[in-house]
């Protein structure tokens, strides 16, 4: 329980990466997301391996274990969340990469921890909850209607809900940002 917690509040802290964006532009965040991503390889090949190096190398991955599951791939989400986030910054427009990972950090971890502790409305047989995903979908437009056009982060935010709570095999860390920007896109170049 506690680990969950934990866990999204370090996911909600990516949201960094935005506000790199949003004030150091797209040139920083595209190193920093990749740096991140290579870190997170690494360290997830050093722990796979078994490796070693020194006791500050144990203590990182005492450190990064106390947020993690416990997946195959160590540091999955992490290493699928600075890809993702790669990805968009470096080939996508500036700010929709940012409001595809807003929604991706603020409406998962909102909807994910209501829905774990307060969810009633359970669908497809899940731990996903649709109470959680209205939630998530509110605090993650009116947070993101700080940053961005409240439409669009409210549209942003649905699209978000609706492809999280879809029983895919996909990380939601690359199906929600990814699904995200390309529904924005449709939604700039055909406006109502």
């Amino acid at each position: 329980m506690v680990r969950e917690i934990k866990r999204q509040l370090v996911h909600f802290s990516g949201v960094f990466l935005v506000f790199t964006s949003i004030y150091y532009g797209k040139e920083i965040t595209v190193k920093l997301t990749f740096f991140f991503l290579i870190f997170f390889i690494l360290l997830s090949i050093a722990k796979k391996l078994s490796i070693k190096i020194s006791k500050i190398m144990e203590s990182i991955f005492k450190f990064a274990d106390s947020f993690e599951r416990k997946e195959k791939i160590p540091y999955k989400g992490a290493i699928t969340f600075f890809f993702s986030s790669f990805i968009l910054f470096l080939f996508g427009e500036k700010n929709l990469a940012e409001i595809s990972i807003f929604v991706l950090c603020v409406y998962d971890s909102i909807s994910t921890l209501y829905g774990y502790y307060f969810g009633r409305i359970r669908i497809f047989n899940q731990n996903k909850s649709i109470d959680g995903m209205v939630i998530g979908v509110l605090v993650s437009t009116i947070l993101g209607s700080v940053f961005f056009n409240p439409l669009v982060i409210f549209f942003a935010s649905i699209i978000g809900g609706i492809v999280e709570i879809l029983p895919l095999k996909i990380d939601d860390n690359i199906t929600i940002p990814f699904s995200v920007y390309v529904a924005l896109l449709i939604f700039i170049s055909f406006p109502l």
